[in-house]
């Protein structure tokens, strides 16, 4: 494993300066958490217009480089190299105007040129690009990442996404798409993306808190029968204050002051608290500095939040960290931050209920037990929590090792893969002699299922009377379902409803696991502590992504969108899910996982389910539901459980015409339905992709190695399904296998 720092080049629109040490001071502690593990550098890419030249004086574009301190904001004196801080690069560049927003995205293109530049003198090419907000950071990032191959990280920030959605809709959407990976700071913030049609994954990193700074310190019911409350919300309307004043003003019987620490004016709030009889309760602080604001913490007793919206709330993960129970509105990011155990949280707008959680907190204070809430706050939001999940992020994207190890080591404080309860579930149809070789497979693990179940479609009791007769060890439940609808999906959604196992595995009934191969699953999701892995897949030896041509990474190119660094097991184009490459020391992020060799969360599968309107064959009823999954949490592949998948499967398709017809308007309805790609050019893009198979299966029949007799009506129901696409006809959904009905028997024993 190398030992080398990863290089990171954060890009950012705010950053806390000298002139105003509060803008965007979150920022500013990722990164100094960051660079205890990576080389670090901070990108603040301006433009300058002709009146904002005039308006500075006529002052000179230049590019500086500063150097952050350990505490404080940077400024002219730092310089790099002084001290062990991270590098921040401020670059300007000239545009004749700023209403044209092509010539802004360029000139700011340019200005991280230059940085990127500046950064590689100081420590080599960066790894990675993270940029913070989508708008703009991330467009200029995505442009640049791009041209020089370098990954890009999105975490988005904006509070007020609908109002920027309404001006910049598809333009974000479109950045979104092109970025590696997509985080936000919680899973709130993740929903609204997904109400305003970001159809993709993406992943809960929450912000770092400087627990050096927010340090636990104790304290005890008020002796004097004083207690205090502290809000931290500068004075805009989405921090609904006047709720928090109604709420004050509610609080019969309790004898408090409340401090509200922010910038601005406050007109409207200072009006209210007189107007409620509470002007001597009431006090504003202005706008603290991160120690102002720590020790304003250290000398309160509560810390409330009454906003509407929050993409995370920081200061209620301070005020955690310090120890002090925290009273919050359900307006997103609090949902991520506070426990039954940290204090409450209470619908938004509602004063009576802020009222009466605040009452019950105080009533109770003696309770709350001050030392685990810090600690516990310090380990989920901690500087090396941050850098952890950050880190495998990283890793993800580079696909391969950091120091930090990322998903490829086991991290402390997983679960014991033994403790991991588990379900196998096999669909199989009229082949009896391919599920015996699965079985057997099966039976030589080095960690067994504690749960097979067998979903049988076929014409006879072969099947039957085959799972009857296989000898499983003791603690191994095999369980036999005769489904009456035939059918991938439909026999799987079946088992599903049956599967006790907290981990479901789907595997074809034609595949031979290697003997570890359960067992490597399994320490994947061991290792995931924060619960972020949705779905593994394993890797089939036999069919894995080799090195395209240049003319195939020339087509891929142009089916993505853009040129990406690995192609293996992404989805781009109009559904075109390409196979993982074969790792076999790594764990990779992917974008879809393979049906016949992948074990999902059973909470996952509880609101995914497959696809049953895709026909008999089911064609990429993987694709839809992983790509459905992806949603709600990370997909990876591992390189170290390895089966072998003997394909008998497209030999026994009995209606070719009818497999090529869902081979392309089953993908059309994930590009539709799922990822939202649903215009002209992604119809193109299909039909271009058809062209692409038939080329590779044409040189095959013209090889002896394809049979004409079959290619022929295959390629005739494409076509069919390409004239269905272009007239985008929805096909009808059929009955669901809840109303087919099933019959189950257990035929083997179980543990006790």
């Amino acid at each position: 494993m190398t030992t080398s720092r990863r290089r990171v080049l954060f890009v950012v629109d705010a950053f806390p300066d000298a002139a105003d040490p509060i803008d965007g001071v979150f920022l500013r502690d990722q990164a100094a958490a960051l660079s205890r593990r990576a080389d670090v550098g901070v990108v603040l890419p301006r433009t300058v217009s002709p009146r904002q030249w005039i308006a500075r004086r006529g002052r000179p574009l230049r590019d500086r480089v500063y150097v952050a301190a350990p505490e404080g904001p940077y400024s002219a004196a730092g310089r790099l190299g002084e001290d062990d801080g991270f590098a921040i690069f401020v670059n300007e560049s000239f545009v004749p105007t700023a209403r044209a927003t092509g010539r802004l995205v360029r000139a700011r293109c340019r200005s991280l040129e230059r940085a990127v530049r500046a950064f590689e003198q100081r420590f080599g090419r960066p790894d990675v690009i993270h940029a913070h907000g989508a708008a703009f950071a991330g467009e200029t990032a995505v442009c640049v990442g791009r041209a020089l191959d370098v990954p890009v990280v999105i975490t988005e920030h904006y509070s007020f996404l609908p109002r920027l959605f309404a001006v910049y809709g598809d333009r974000l959407r479109r950045v979104y798409e092109a970025a590696d990976v997509v985080c936000t700071p919680s899973h709130g913030q993740a929903r609204r993306l997904a109400e305003l049609g970001v159809a993709r994954a993406v992943r809960c990193l929450p912000n770092a808190v400087d627990a050096d700074t927010f340090v636990f310190r104790p304290i005890a019911s008020p002796a004097d029968g004083m207690w205090r409350l502290l809000c931290v919300a500068r004075d805009h309307e989405v921090k609904d204050l006047p709720t928090l004043i109604e709420a004050a003003a509610r609080l019969r019987g309790v004898w408090f002051e409340l401090c509200i620490a922010g910038g601005g004016e406050y007109r409207r709030t200072r009006t209210l608290a007189a107007q409620r009889g509470l002007e001597g309760r009431v006090r504003f602080l202005g706008a603290l500095t991160r120690g102002e604001l720590a020790a304003a913490m250290h000398a309160c007793h509560l810390v409330v939040s009454s906003s509407r919206t929050e993409t995370f709330g920081m200061s209620l993960a301070e005020a955690l960290c310090t120890g002090r129970p925290v009273v919050a509105t359900d307006s997103g990011g609090p949902r991520d931050i506070v426990r039954p155990c940290d204090g409450r949280i209470v619908p938004v707008g509602d004063a009576a209920a802020l009222a009466d959680a605040i009452g019950d907190v105080l009533e109770r204070y003696g309770e709350f037990d001050a030392q685990a809430v810090a600690a516990s706050a310090r380990e989920r939001f901690g500087f090396d929590a941050f850098s952890d999940r950050t880190m495998a992020i990283y890793d993800d994207v580079c696909g391969g090792p950091s120091p930090a190890g990322g998903l490829r080591r086991e991290r402390a404080g997983g679960r014991a893969i033994g403790d991991i309860t588990t379900t196998v579930v096999i669909p199989t149809r009229d082949r009896p002699a391919a599920l015996t070789a699965c079985l057997e497979s099966l039976r030589r693990q080095t960690v067994r299922p504690g749960e097979v179940l067998v979903a049988d479609a076929s014409a006879d009791d072969s099947t039957r009377r085959l799972v009857e007769s296989m000898g499983f060890p003791d603690g191994v439940a095999v369980r036999y379902v005769r489904c009456r609808r035939a059918g991938a999906s439909a026999q799987r959604n079946v088992a599903i409803d049956r599967a006790g196992g907290e981990i479901i595995f789907f595997l074809d009934d034609d595949v031979e696991c290697e003997p570890t191969f359960v067992e490597e699953v399994l320490k994947v999701f061991a290792g995931d502590v924060e619960g972020e892995i949705a779905g593994v897949s394993g890797t089939i030896v036999n069919q894995t992504l080799g090195t395209p041509s240049r003319l195939s990474r020339t087509f891929m190119h142009w089916m993505a969108g853009r040129a990406l660094r690995r192609y293996g097991g992404r989805l781009i184009g109009p559904a075109w899910n390409l196979l993982p490459a074969d790792a076999e020391d790594a764990v990779r992020a992917v974008e879809w996982l393979p049906g016949g060799c992948a074990a999902y969360r059973a909470a996952v599968l509880r609101r995914c389910r497959f696809n049953e309107s895709f026909g008999e064959y089911s064609f990429a009823e993987d694709v839809d539901l992983s790509a459905r999954i992806g949603r709600y949490g990370r997909l990876v592949n591992t390189g170290r459980a390895r089966m072998f998948h003997r394909g008998i499967g497209s030999a026994s398709h009995r209606q070719p015409r009818r497999l090529g017809y869902g081979q392309v308007v089953n993908r059309w309805t994930i590009a539709r339905d799922v990822l939202g790609r649903a215009g002209w050019l992604d119809r193109l893009k299909l039909a271009a992709l058809q062209a692409y198979f038939g080329a590779a299966e044409l040189r095959g029949c013209l090889a002896g190695r394809a049979n004409w007799r079959r290619m022929l009506p295959l390629w005739a129901g494409r076509v069919q399904g390409l004239v269905s696409v272009f007239c985008d006809v929805r096909r009808g959904r059929e009955e669901s296998a809840a109303s087919c009905g099933y019959v189950i028997a257990d035929v083997a024993r179980e543990s006790p």
